[in-house]
């Protein structure tokens, strides 16, 4: 459920007692926290996506990677993307390099 709906079923059945009004509130920021975490993964996902086309694009028997400097690694995916790397990939590229 999302927050709308819950704050409808709070208001439709008139709920008056404090600790109706708790459940709500938990129910509610539960369901924030919820929202708010599928949207990161979301985000994350779609930059997953971008990286695995722009590495599709690299010839890797022709192509020296530069795997171990992000920022090479960055200039490079820039240019094959030609424009500048979203702040999720850009953090996929550090964690790479990193690994």
């Amino acid at each position: 459920m999302t927050l709308n709906v819950i704050y409808q079923l709070s208001t439709a059945n008139n709920f008056a007692s404090k600790y109706n009004i708790m459940i709500i509130e938990k129910l509610t920021s539960e369901a924030s926290m919820i929202e708010e975490n599928i949207r990161k993964d979301y985000n994350r996902l779609n930059a997953i996506d971008s990286l695995l086309l722009l590495f599709n694009q690299i010839d890797f028997s022709a192509e020296l990677v530069p795997t171990k400097d992000p920022e090479k690694m960055i200039t490079l995916l820039t240019s094959l993307k030609g424009e500048d790397l979203t702040e999720q990939e850009v953090k996929l590229v550090h964690q790479i390099a990193s690994n």
